[in-house]
Formats: C-alpha cells, structure tokens, sequence
C-alpha cells in the first residue's frame, strides 16, 4: 500500500497516457493475472490497457483515499470500451465496488441486473461467479438480491470445485449469521466450514480469518482466554504470511478478549500495534482510534476516551465516514452519560441515529440500545429505558451473547433500585455477579464506578439480613432463572 501511494503520480500518468489516444494500434502486452478469473491477453489498445490498469487498482482505490477518483477513471475507460468484452465485464463489477453509487433503488436493481445478465451471456463459469459475488458486496441494501448472488456465486464455484473461492464465500454466510441476523450457532456452522475449506487449500490467510471469526464466537459465549488463543494464533498466521491488509480483525478480537477479563494495558497494547498498521497502509484507523477509546471508557478515564473520539473526523470514503461518524456518537453518548452530561449524551445519541445506526446491523443495534438504555436510567426516565433494556435481552437469547446479556441484566438490577424494589435489585445483581465469577469476565472499572454505590445503598436498604438472603437467592439462580426475573415485574 505504501509503495502504492509512492508511485500514484506514476499510475495517473499511465492513465492519461491511455486516454490521450483510446484508438490507437494495439500494443503487444501479456497480462497474467486475475487468478480468480483467469484472464490472460495479448494486444490491447490503450483504453482497454487503461481499463485493465484501473480495474488493477479497485482494492486501492477502496481501501485508500482516491476511491472517487479510481471511480472516475475506470468509468471513463468503461464508457469508451466494446461491449461483451470479459475485461469490460470484470472492470465494471469492481467499477460498481468502488464507486459507492446509491442511487434510488429501481435504477441500483436496473443497473445490477444488466451486469448479471452481462456476465451470464459470456458463458465464463468463474467470470459469472465473481460479479455475482461483487453483487452481494456493493448491494446489501438490496437484501434479497445480494442474497441470491451470494448463493448464485457459492453454486458457481461449487461447480468447478474453487475451494478457495467457497471457503470465502462461506466466511461470508457466517458473517451474515451474526452480524445481520445474531444466529450465533448457524454463523460458527459456517465458520467451521470455511475453515475447513482453507485449510483443505492450504489459505493461511483463509485460516487466520476463521480462526477469528471463531474467537468471536468464544467472546458472545464468554469463553474469553479460549477466544484470546485463537485471536493471538490468528495475529501470528497474519504476520507471518504478509497479510496485513486484513488483519485487522483478527487484533480487534484479541483486544476485546483481554478487555471483557479486565486485561486493559494489553488490549490497549493490542490496540496501538493494529493503529500503527493502519497509519502505515491507510485504512482503518477511525476504527482503531473507537476501539482504542473505548478500552479508556472501560477502565474509567473517560476524558482520555473522549481525546480519542475528537480524531475521528470525516473522510473523502461517504460510506464509511457515514458507520465511523454514527460509532463515535454512540461511544460519545455513553462516556458523556457517565460523566453526568446528559445534554450533551443525548445530542450525541441524536447524531448517532442521524448517521444511520438505526436499522443498521446487529453490532450497531445492540450497541444503540445499550447507550440509550444508558441514558434513560442515568436520567430516571425509567418508562423510555423499557423497551432498549428489552430489546437488548431479547436479541442475546437469540444469539448467546453473554456478555452483552450480563449487562443487560445489570441494567434491569439498576431499574429496579431506582423504581424502589432493592430486593429484586440486589438478586439481580448477585445473579450477574456469580455469572462474571464463572466466566472470569470481572465488571468492568466503569461499571463499577457506576454499580458499587447503587449496592452500597441496597445494603443499607435491606439491613444486613435481608441483603445477605436475597444476594444469596440471586446468587443460585441460573441463567433463565434471572431473565425471568428480570421482565416478571414493570417496573414503570
């Protein structure tokens, strides 16, 4: 990426020189590449040597910062070049990945439809199988077209037995289990299978993207030193093979294993070594600075967190500056509530759904609800803070998110003592304290901040005697037991 960078002068220069004299003879080139799609030539005139140059540069111009630009280019080359023309067909998907184009959506589905039908007419089994696979990339907004392609696309590698290609489709599938729906068990049936296909073509970059889907996996079951060993092997496969582009996964993983066992310096240390790649490639850095943060939050220093918040600023990349934008509001909305700033919680929460988390997917739900419920109960509007709190153990049944249900039902501990009705309070928190016992997965030094004197007050509530019952009642209770327990009353 860097050398990239170095030589963007260069590469422009290349591709004026294409346009400059579209019609001229072919020049004798021999391309050997697109092993997905496996496409070599001889003798391509200048605007299809310029297609062919700026189509090269799609996870470039993505991942870096001249997306519009590398849109502009490979559209104008597009335009001048034949129809029916594999390169042509190849160029446009990726013209389609990078442009993020959002239209309404009859000219998005139109415009879709025709390359599908472009690739399909070629007859070319792998060609048909990438673009539907761009299709389900850039069409998610579509849902049941980017479906289809995907299937269409897993179908078509099938075929001709790309192992490669299936283990990465089937990554995909696992990912839409969890993050879109939350069904954490279909999702690790994927992943499974993902990793037995990388394994079976010998993609150690395959393998260490599994190995850190799996360690999501441990983090919602709470099986956190299982999750930290696979995210650390998963960090090692990535250094060792070169792929750090997309390694970036596997450090976040890591860094939320040691967060959830209170592990704060090296989470943070986690944190600074995925910040330093992201500067030296040139992605990804909002999301290290959100995460880095975040682990400020955790552990109390909310100013330092709301100093790292501040260099998230926008970007030239719309659809990404849109989810980066929306984050930082969330974290900002949850640091200000505990600091006691509700004013400036709630304008952040407003910002937050303004940038389009709402609807959004399952990590942004999830987080949404948990700072709304946040905010309402730090400002006793105990009515509004029902429905988040709810929702919020509704979808970690669904998918067995135990850390995320741990605090949920903290939240509802907390509802109670504020609706006066400490002894189910102090139950609730006695059941979320044998949890975290079990798991190791100690509360966290914010929550603490936030929980230690709501608990000191229920001792002094209940007298010695009833506070040591019902912290023992609380304390035997299962997992299902305390959900029950937690929605039997309103507490409104």
């Amino acid at each position: 990426m860097r050398r990239l960078n170095q030589e963007l002068d260069n590469l422009r220069a290349a591709m004026e020189w294409a346009r400059e004299d579209g019609e001229g003879a072919a020049v004798g080139y021999n391309a050997v590449g697109y092993n997905a799609v496996g496409y070599n030539a001889v003798g391509y005139n200048r605007v299809e040597l310029g297609l062919r140059l700026a189509s090269s540069l799609w996870w470039f111009d993505f991942i870096g910062n001249i997306g519009n630009e590398g849109a502009v280019w490979m559209k104008e080359f597009l335009d001048r070049s034949p129809e029916n023309n594999p390169i042509r067909i190849l160029a446009w998907a990726r013209y389609l990945f990078i442009s993020h184009i959002r239209e309404n959506q009859e000219e998005e589905l139109a415009q879709t439809l025709q390359l599908l039908q472009a690739a399909e007419k070629l007859g070319d089994p792998s060609l048909e199988a990438f673009v539907n696979y761009i299709v389900y990339w850039v069409r998610s907004n579509l849902e049941e077209l980017s479906l289809k392609a995907l299937q269409r696309a897993q179908d078509l590698f099938s075929q001709s037995n790309d192992i490669w290609w299936l283990g990465r489709i089937l990554m995909h599938r696992g990912q839409l289990a969890t993050q879109r729906s939350g069904n954490m068990a279909l999702g690790l049936t994927f992943y499974k299978q993902a990793l037995e296909a990388n394994r079976k073509c010998g993609d150690e970059r395959g393998i260490a993207l599994g190995l850190s889907e799996l360690a999501e996996y441990q983090i919602y079951a709470a099986e956190l030193q299982a999750a930290e060993h696979l995210a650390r092997e998963s960090v090692e496969i990535h250094l060792r093979v070169g792929s750090t582009g997309v390694s970036y996964w596997a450090y976040f993983m890591l860094s939320d294993a040691l967060l959830l066992q209170g592990k704060y310096k090296q989470a943070l240390d986690v944190l600074s070594e995925s910040r330093d790649l992201a500067d030296r490639i040139g992605i990804l850095r909002p999301e290290c600075l959100l995460r880095i943060g975040n682990v400020f939050l955790c552990q109390g220093e909310f100013s330092k967190g709301l100093e790292h918040f501040a260099q998230i600023t926008p970007t030239s990349r719309p659809k990404p500056e849109l989810d980066d934008l929306a984050w930082k509001h969330l974290y900002l909305a949850v640091a200000y509530t505990h600091l006691g700033q509700l004013a400036e919680a709630e304008q952040a929460l407003e910002s937050a759904r303004l940038y389009g988390v709402q609807g959004g997917s399952f990590y942004s739900t999830v987080k949404l609800a948990e700072a709304e419920t946040l905010f309402y109960l730090a400002s006793g509007n105990l009515q509004n803070a029902q429905k988040p709190v709810q929702d919020l153990i509704t979808l970690c049944q669904r998918n067995q998110n135990f850390p995320v249900l741990t605090m949920a039902l903290e939240f509802q501990a907390w509802a109670f003592y504020l609706a006066d009705r400490p002894a189910k309070s102090a139950r609730l928190f006695a059941a979320t304290s044998a949890f975290r016992a079990q798991k190791a997965m100690p509360m966290l030094d914010k929550d603490k901040l936030l929980y230690e004197p709501v608990i000191a007050s229920l001792q002094s509530q209940l007298g010695e005697e009833g506070y040591h019952a019902a912290w023992e009642e609380g304390h035997a209770m299962s997992v299902d037991q305390a959900i029950q327990t937690s929605v039997e009353v309103n507490y409104g």
